[in-house]
């Protein structure tokens, strides 16, 4: 008895292995398609992979035929050794994810820039328009009060807009082809 559940155990993980070999030369990209992946990632940019894994946002993504990594992970964390032995590998180097892991990785950028760019635009509006209207009255103290909000529209709108755009827009760069 104990033998046959062996068996089945062993013949299981056998055609497990089988099958991961098989499908893993089909998912990694072709050389083509890994400089695509680079260009389509070097600029400063976020990476989103999708897998069995769940989902992983990576700074700083790094692409080639082993899987995804980033540049992050090959700076150890906390204080390195005072002495470190030849060919002693770093500390806490996490593997990259392979491509039979994939199945979709996503591009993106940071997008507080532009809400900031467009707060500032609407503050230095709605802003100029208050210090306008109050030109036409003769009380010099709500002439006073209305450039101060003026003012204060135009240095706070920024960063309203800001935090309403803050987040990445991600977009799809590569999806895994389906098996055959």
């Amino acid at each position: 008895m104990l033998c046959s559940v062996l068996a089945v155990i062993a013949g299981l993980a056998a055609a497990a292995l089988a099958t991961a070999a098989d499908a893993a030369p089909d998912s990694v990209p072709d050389a083509a398609q890994l400089a695509e992946l680079r260009t389509q990632l070097s600029p400063p940019r976020m990476a989103k992979l999708i897998g069995a894994f769940g989902t992983l946002e990576i700074k700083h993504p790094l692409v080639d035929s082993t899987g995804v990594s980033s540049a992050d992970w090959a700076r150890p964390e906390g204080r390195p050794a005072l002495i470190l032995a030849a060919g002693t590998p770093p500390a806490n180097v996490r593997p990259p994810i392979p491509w039979s892991e994939i199945s979709e990785i996503q591009s993106g950028r940071s997008r507080v820039t532009r809400g900031a760019l467009i707060g500032l635009a609407a503050g230095l509006l709605i802003g100029s328009s208050v210090v306008l209207d109050s030109f036409g009255t003769d009380d010099g103290k709500t002439a006073l009060q209305a450039i101060a909000t003026g003012i204060g529209v135009a240095v706070a709108a920024p960063f309203v807009g800001a935090a309403i755009f803050s987040g990445h827009g991600w977009r799809t760069i590569y999806r895994r082809p389906p098996p055959q």
